[in-house]
C-alpha cells in the first residue's frame, strides 16, 4: 500500500507571496495556500497545522483553513471480478482560524 499526504488551504485576504511560518515554507496566491514543498506534508501532524494555521491568520490578519488529506492506496475491487489500484481509505483533518482566533 502506498501512502499520500497533502497540505493546501484558502485564506480570505489578497496578499500573496511566499512566507515560513513555524519553519514552515509556504506559497500563498490567489486566496490558496499550499507547502513550497510537497514532501513536507507526511511529516506535518495535526496540531502542527493548526498551529501553522493559527500563524497564518494572525500574520495575515484574515480568515485561514487549512487541511491535511492522508491517502492510502490499495487494491480495490470491481464489480467485474477484477481489482483496481485507487484509494481505499482516506483520513482528513481541517482547521480555520480568523485574525488568530479558532472558529
Amino acid at each position: 500500500m502506498d501512502h499520500e499526504y497533502s497540505i493546501y488551504g484558502n485564506i480570505l485576504c489578497e496578499v500573496e507571496g511566499e512566507f515560513t511560518l513555524n519553519g514552515v515554507p509556504l506559497i500563498v496566491k490567489g486566496g490558496q495556500c499550499r507547502l513550497k514543498e510537497a514532501a513536507m506534508a507526511k511529516d506535518i501532524d495535526e496540531s502542527t497545522l493548526k498551529n501553522l494555521c493559527k500563524a497564518l491568520s494572525e500574520k495575515l490578519h484574515c480568515k485561514a483553513q487549512m487541511r491535511r488529506v492522508h491517502e492510502v492506496y490499495g487494491n480495490s475491487n470491481v464489480f467485474n471480478g477484477g481489482s483496481d489500484y485507487d484509494v481505499v481509505e482516506e483520513y482528513r483533518f481541517e482547521c480555520a482560524f480568523d485574525d488568530g482566533q479558532e472558529v
